[in-house]
């Protein structure tokens, strides 16, 4: 379960299992690889997973 700011989301949403060389810059781990981890996405890509949720240097995501 992950809490996040529903204004930064792009809609619509999406829970999916995540795909061969897809990662992420996450929250203390750089370059997390979400294959085959259960990862929220919008139509921005990849923000969320029970492993770690996704940042940036201010702890949101931009635009």
């Amino acid at each position: 379960m992950g809490i996040y700011d529903f204004k930064q989301l792009h809609f619509p949403l999406e829970v999916s299992k995540g795909d061969n060389n897809e990662n992420y810059t996450a929250i203390g781990k750089p370059d997390l690889s979400l294959e085959n981890l259960i990862i929220a996405r919008d139509t921005m890509g990849a923000f969320g997973s029970p492993t770690s949720d996704a940042t940036t240097n201010d702890g949101f995501r931009k635009d």
